[in-house]
């Protein structure tokens, strides 16, 4: 993840997320709780948690993300299938995660 990008904030209604630390470090979010998560650290979010993971430093850091069951992959598929020159349409990626029984939560 490049410095200072991550996921908007979500919720899978169906599958567990783990996130694996490669390198760098990130914030976490998991129901209103943030936390720093350090190479090397293991982060789970159960299904139905509202959260998220950042990385709030200065150069890029890898993660290792599963989520299980398989087959919210598809999602990604299409999203990766918008417009990348433009920004992104946040109302169509919003669509795309409820035909996955996931939520994208956006500020009001």
């Amino acid at each position: 993840m490049p410095p200072q990008s991550g996921p908007p904030l979500h919720i899978h209604y169906s599958e567990d997320e783990i996130i694996y630390v490669l390198e760098g470090e990130c914030e976490i979010e998991c129901e209103g709780q943030s936390y720093k998560v350090l190479n090397g650290a293991t982060a789970a979010f159960p299904k139905n948690s509202r959260h998220t993971f950042s990385n709030m430093g200065t150069i890029p850091c890898k993660v290792l993300v599963t989520i299980i069951p398989g087959g919210v992959e598809r999602f990604f598929e299409e999203v990766s299938r918008l417009p990348t020159n433009q920004p992104p349409d946040i109302e169509q990626i919003k669509a795309i995660a409820n035909k996955y029984n996931a939520e994208i939560l956006t500020p009001q």
